[in-house]
């Protein structure tokens, strides 16, 4: 988060801005082809890209259900970082 950044704003206007499961077939509609790739770039462990490989038949399911989780973690962390800061926890380190 950028210094000076007011939280309560960021959550407020993040608040209700879920990633819809529309946004994330299109999104792994369009990164299928390299999901493997992308999975590397989320940083997913080798056993999450097993479980995605035998959970989903296609590419595309497995992208999609890699992406999904992925969407839940960052909006998990975001509020968590938030609720930190809330506590009085310092960021300026990261």
């Amino acid at each position: 988060m950028e210094p000076g950044l007011d939280y309560a704003k960021a959550a407020a206007a993040a608040d209700g801005q879920r990633v819809t499961t529309e946004v994330i077939e299109r999104v792994a509609t369009l990164v299928s082809d390299a999901w493997l790739k992308v999975a590397a770039r989320l940083h997913f462990e080798q056993d999450d890209i097993v479980y995605f490989q035998t959970e989903n038949n296609t590419a595309a399911a497995r992208a999609s259900k890699m992406l999904t989780i992925w969407a839940v973690s960052a909006c998990q962390l975001f509020y968590f970082l938030l609720h930190l800061h809330t506590l009085g926890a310092n960021f300026s380190g990261l």
